[in-house]
């Protein structure tokens, strides 16, 4: 192709696509008159934060909040569809943070198929082996990310500590804090996963960006995902979660994440998200985790975004000196 390396800059991708100065600054001023507080246009112009009670909600958007029990959980959200003035028509896309209903979560590993049980796990060296590395290039030239959420201060020692057992070098990294800083770190282990092998099947990486998220509800998870594009810190990101694709277009997040996956793409810039783990279902709360059939037939989002690479989970089988021998695709991959 013609257009084969090239690429736009955050600020080409503003200038030609994003909305204008003025119109951003028209919906600041807006939320400020409805009460909304700490209103931060992102450097894109595709997204706008701000804090609001539900007053601040109601009169901004016309619509009240309400309290519902689901599955036994307590969440909150709006009881009518956001409405806008008819000034913002084609300039606002969506309207997110009214509910906390939609939340991404981890796929979980699947017992699925009868394999032998071998004894260890497989450490980057043996991935190298396994996928015949040879003289391939290492990663040392490349940055890339990884999207989180609460506090990664425990995933970072971690990637030392593995880095240390496996002889690596030390990658360089930057914690990149979206939103509201949080304690939480319910995700430590998916995290501590996907930067270890990363860095670690790479060999070496320029730079290691942790992107983390207040919390994995769609809106939170939103800004980070649009923070990774307006700023191309990173060439690829990767996010190991993900929600029912009908809860994302439901709350408006997937046409907002689907701008900032589309600018990222224009930017050269990879989002690969993992597929899931239910199979051709989608487990809406308690289910058999990794049975298909067991939920309504749905895909994950954002692996299903036309502007991603969603990868799916497979079962490695290698021969007594490490060389490859076969791979099975899990039996529920998404």
């Amino acid at each position: 192709s013609p257009l084969y390396t090239q690429e736009l800059e955050p600020a080409q991708f503003a200038a030609a696509y994003a909305p204008s100065s003025a119109q951003v600054q028209a919906v600041v001023s807006y939320l400020k008159s409805a009460g909304f507080t700490n209103v931060a246009p992102e450097a894109n112009n595709l997204m706008i934060a701000a804090d609001g009670n539900v007053a601040s909600v109601r009169r901004a958007f016309n619509t009240q909040i309400g309290s519902y029990l689901v599955g036994g959980k307590s969440i909150f959200a709006n009881e009518t569809a956001a409405q806008i003035p008819a000034q913002f028509e084609g300039i606002v896309g969506s309207v997110l943070g009214l509910n906390n209903g939609g939340v991404m979560t981890f796929p979980m590993a699947v017992n699925a198929v009868t394999l032998p049980n071998f004894p260890g796990s497989y450490r980057p060296a043996n991935l190298w082996t396994a996928y015949d590395v040879g003289s391939t290039p290492t990663g040392s030239k490349t940055p890339i990310a990884i999207f989180a959420e609460g506090n990664v201060t425990g995933v970072i020692s971690d990637l030392r500590l593995a880095e240390k057992n496996n002889k690596l070098t030390q990658v360089p990294v930057t914690v990149e804090t979206v939103g509201l800083a949080s304690t939480d770190t319910s995700g430590a282990d998916e995290f501590d996963m996907d930067t270890q092998y990363s860095t670690g099947m790479a060999n070496n990486v320029s730079h290691l960006y942790l992107y983390a998220a207040t919390s994995m509800t769609d809106s939170d998870i939103a800004l980070m995902f649009n923070r990774f594009a307006a700023q191309k810190l990173a060439r690829a990101g990767s996010a190991s979660f993900g929600l029912c694709e009908v809860f994302a277009y439901l709350d408006g997040s997937m046409l907002a994440d689907d701008n900032s996956f589309l600018e990222a793409a224009a930017q050269g810039q990879t989002v690969f998200s993992s597929s899931g783990d239910t199979g051709s279902a989608c487990i809406v709360g308690t289910g058999e985790n990794g049975v298909p059939g067991e939920g309504i037939p749905m895909v994950e989002y954002p692996s299903s975004s036309p502007y991603v690479i969603s990868a799916g989970g497979t079962t490695l089988v290698t021969n007594a000196d490490g060389s490859y021998n076969t791979e099975i695709a899990w039996y529920a991959g998404g």
